[in-house]
C-alpha cells in the first residue's frame, strides 16, 4: 500500500507512481509509465473539460489494490488473481498487458498504484463488485480474454466512498463474445479505462449506467482487428448537484465487414455537466463498414450542461457512417397529458425520465445489475423531484 504523510490531490499523487514488489510486474509497470501522457502532458483539446481543479479537491491519503473491498464471483467462468497464476500465465497476461498505451490520462493512476491484476478468462459468467475506503485511491486491472467461439458475460458494479480508478484490457479471439454490463456510482472521483481488442466475426457489447454526484471519467477504445467484428456500445449517465460525467470512446475499423453502433445518453438537473466525445475511425483497406453514433441529452436545468462532440474519421470510400447528437427537454405538451389524466407533476415528469432511460438500461444483459441499475435510476427520479 502507498501512504501519504499528508492527503494530496489525485493528479498530483498520479506523477508519483510507486513500483510492484513483483520484478516482473515492476519491469511492465515502468514501461508502461513511462510512456504515459499524465496529466500535465495531455493535449489540452482532448481533455478542455476535464476540471482537474475539481479532480484534485478529493484528499487522497491511500493507494492501492485494496482486496478485502474487491468482491470476485465466477459462474464457469474464471477469476483469479494474477498472483496465483504460473509464471507461464503470468507472462502471458504481462504480455496482452503490454498493449496498453498512453493515450487516456488516468491509466496512470490505476498503473501507478496496483499491488496484484484480476485475469478473467473461460465463458459463462463473472462478477466483480467493487468498493473502497473514503480518502483511498482503489486501483483495478482487469485482463480479460475469450477463447475463439466462446461467450462470456462480465458484470462491473463499482460503489466506493474514495477514489476508484479502473483499467480494463480485453481479446476477444475469433467468433467470441464479450458483454461487459456496468453499474457505477462516483461520488467523489472515479476513472475507468476499457482496451479491447476484436477478432473475426467477434461482437463486443458494452453497457454502462453511471451516477452520483463526483467526477467520472470513461475512456473505451475498440479495435477490430479481424473481418466482420461487431461493436454494441451504451451508456446512460445520470448527472445532478454539480457532477462531472465525462464519456470518450473511440472506434478503430482497420478491416472490411465491421459494424459498430453507439448509443450514449445523459439526463441532467441542476449544475450537472457532462460530455461525450466520440470518434470513429475507418482505415484506408476497411470496406463495407457500417457505423453509427447517437448522443441524445435531457437537460432538466438552466444550470446543466451537455456537450457532444462526435467525429468521422473515414480514409475508405465504401462505407456507411453516420452520428448525431440531440439536446432537449422534458416536453411541456407531454407533462400536461400526462396530469390530464390523472398523474402529479412529479410522476409525470418520472414517467418521462424512465422512457428516455429505459432504452439503455434494458440492454443490460444480467438481471442483477439491471435491477441495481433501475434502483440508482428510481433514486435519481426522486431528487429531481424533490
Amino acid at each position: 500500500m502507498t501512504t501519504m504523510a499528508a492527503s494530496t490531490g489525485l493528479t498530483d499523487l498520479i506523477q508519483s507512481p510507486v513500483r510492484s514488489s513483483n520484478p516482473t510486474l515492476a519491469a511492465w509497470q515502468t514501461s508502461v509509465l513511462d510512456r504515459l501522457n499524465t496529466p500535465n502532458r495531455l493535449r489540452v483539446e482532448e481533455w478542455r473539460y476535464l476540471e482537474f481543479d475539481r479532480i484534485n479537491q478529493y484528499p487522497i491519503e491511500s493507494a492501492e489494490t485494496n482486496k478485502s473491498e474487491i468482491r470476485l464471483t465466477a459462474e464457469s467462468a474464471r477469476m483469479d488473481w494474477l498472483s496465483e497464476l504460473t509464471e507461464a500465465h503470468q507472462a502471458k497476461v504481462l504480455q496482452q498487458l503490454e498493449s496498453v498505451r498512453g493515450d487516456s490520462p488516468f491509466i496512470a493512476g490505476t498503473v501507478g498504484f496496483f499491488t496484484d491484476v484480476v485475469v478473467v478468462s473461460g465463458s459463462g459468467n463473472a462478477r466483480l463488485q467493487i468498493g473502497g475506503k473514503a480518502n483511498a485511491l482503489q486501483s483495478v486491472i482487469l485482463v480479460v480474454n475469450v477463447n475463439p467461439n466462446d461467450a462470456l458475460s462480465l458484470a462491473v458494479e463499482t460503489e466506493s466512498e474514495g477514489a476508484v480508478g479502473i483499467l480494463v484490457v480485453a481479446k476477444l479471439e475469433d467468433g467470441a463474445t464479450l458483454s461487459i454490463d456496468g453499474v457505477t456510482t462516483v461520488d467523489t472521483v472515479g476513472f475507468s479505462t476499457f482496451r479491447i481488442t476484436q477478432g473475426a466475426l467477434s461482437h463486443f457489447k458494452w453497457t454502462l449506467i453511471g451516477d452520483g454526484i463526483g467526477t467520472s471519467v470513461t475512456d473505451l477504445a475498440v479495435t477490430h482487428a479481424g473481418i466482420g467484428a461487431a461493436t454494441e456500445i451504451n451508456a446512460l449517465s445520470l448527472g445532478r448537484q454539480e457532477s462531472r460525467h465525462i464519456v470518450h470512446t473511440s472506434l478503430s475499423h482497420q478491416v472490411v465487414d465491421g459494424q459498430s453502433a453507439q448509443q450514449i445518453k445523459s439526463i441532467l438537473t441542476d449544475g450537472a455537466v457532462s460530455e461525450f466525445k466520440g470518434t470513429v475511425y475507418v482505415a484506408k483497406g476497411a470496406q463495407r463498414t457500417d457505423s453509427s453514433q447517437r448522443n441524445a441529452n435531457l437537460v432538466l436545468s438552466d444550470k446543466a450542461r451537455a456537450i457532444s462532440r462526435p467525429q468521422l474519421d473515414i480514409h475508405a470510400d465504401d462505407v456507411k457512417c453516420a452520428h448525431g447528437a440531440t439536446m432537449s427537454q422534458l416536453s411541456d405538451d407531454q407533462l400536461y397529458y400526462l396530469q390530464s389524466r390523472g398523474l402529479s407533476r412529479a410522476m409525470s415528469q418520472s414517467v418521462l425520465m424512465v422512457g428516455f432511460a429505459d432504452e439503455i438500461i434494458q440492454m443490460i444483459g444480467d438481471g442483477e445489475t439491471r435491477e441495481k441499475a433501475n434502483r440508482r435510476a428510481r433514486h435519481f427520479y426522486e431528487a429531481v423531484n424533490e
